[in-house]
């Protein structure tokens, strides 16, 4: 069963880098997990590098490494391992003239998609003001997950962001889909 998950996830990795290579996306930066602690904190220095080297501005590059380590760290502990015990991903930090686009996938099991859609979709509902509300009264209410999160995770990448989370859910199995979310960051204020 492992396998065609993994398939599923390469084919799809495959896709999305031909799809940005069509639309006049440059890919900066993709890769395939699993991965560990240490490769997360290497994924986010070579974009600390590498971005400034492409003359990005460093408000940017602070924003995109705060969002990249907290989607990455989202995926490693939260993302679901087969029975095999392995665990699928990949994520893509691509630009175009006016956005970078993060695109984060992972294994999620069937009986939590109704929990994720319902939290992502109300982070999407609120503007600036009601996100920072809503993040310190995550913060506080005391909460946390079996995997010992508070629930920032998805709420952190919206406001990093500061657009909304697009999200799909695609069938793998009778037990698990694939999640994969994108978000847009602009590169330039509007007006400018």
């Amino acid at each position: 069963m492992f396998k065609t998950l993994l398939n599923n996830f390469n084919n799809r990795f495959i896709e999305l880098d031909e799809k940005f290579s069509l639309t006049g996306f440059q890919v900066i930066q993709a890769k395939k997990g699993p991965w560990t602690q240490e490769d997360v904190e290497g994924f986010a220095y070579d974009l600390e590098t590498v971005l400034p080297e492409k003359g990005v501005k460093k408000g940017i590059v602070k924003r995109i490494f705060s969002l990249i380590i907290e989607a990455l760290q989202n995926i490693r502990l939260h993302g679901e391992f087969t029975a095999e015990g392995e665990q699928a991903s990949f994520y893509f930090i691509a630009k175009n003239d006016d956005i970078f686009r993060i695109i984060t996938a992972n294994i999620i099991h069937k009986d939590v998609i109704e929990k994720v859609q319902a939290r992502v979709d109300k982070i999407n509902s609120l503007d600036r003001v009601g996100l920072k509300t809503f993040y310190m009264e995550t913060l506080t209410d005391g909460h946390r997950s079996s995997k010992g999160g508070a629930g920032l995770g998805f709420i952190t990448v919206a406001m990093k962001a500061k657009s909304n989370l697009d999200y799909s859910f695609e069938p793998l199995d009778k037990s698990y889909s694939r999640f994969e979310m994108s978000c847009d960051l602009k590169l330039k204020k509007e007006g400018d």
